[in-house]
């Protein structure tokens, strides 16, 4: 079968031309993402959305060189998103410490400290999520993001925002009990 002819009938639906573009291009498209990322289980993150892309948008696909060009360029584009995701994570960090430093300053010395092994117990926390978790739980609760707002920047279901929020919640509630 041509790629012409996958594609089409990836466009009208058939599951068969989709599962053939899989077994195809997968372990292509996840060794491009490792060598651009270094990271394992972030390049089959990435790349199982690369896949996720291709079916839920395959009606608006228009591809106009080959197949493999546009799953690379779709896997380039996801990393470039999840990298400027990180470093406005990283950023929020920083903002989010440096404000937590003044009000601590404002308080004495004992809850201050307790404070300190708090926050950092917390962000090591929450550095420890998975990604995609992490990555939710932080647009929900740093950015103010409604979980719909989520889904949509995400490309994701609600019912996904939704179990992820409450693997977050469970994880850093067992572990901060402890």
């Amino acid at each position: 079968m041509t790629e012409k002819q996958l594609l089409s009938d990836l466009k009208s639906g058939n599951r068969q031309a989709y599962r053939t573009i899989f077994m195809e291009y997968y372990k292509i498209v996840l060794a491009y993402l490792i060598k651009l990322s270094g990271d394992m289980v972030l390049s089959e993150d990435l790349a199982q959305g690369v896949f996720l892309k291709l079916w839920t948008r395959r009606n608006a696909i228009n591809i106009h060189t080959s197949l493999k060009k546009y799953l690379y360029s779709t896997a380039y584009n996801s990393f470039m998103d999840y990298h400027r995701a990180a470093e406005r994570e990283k950023t929020m960090h920083a903002d989010y410490l440096y404000t937590s430093g003044l009000i601590q300053e404002e308080q004495e010395t004992g809850h201050r400290q307790k404070l300190d092994r708090d926050i950092c117990r917390l962000k090591k926390l929450i550095g420890e999520l998975p990604p995609r978790c992490r990555k939710i739980f932080l647009l929900n609760k740093l950015e103010g993001k409604k979980y719909r707002e989520i889904a949509e920047q995400l490309d994701i279901s609600v019912k996904t925002v939704e179990a992820q929020m409450y693997i977050a919640m469970k994880k850093l509630r067992e572990e901060l009990k402890k």
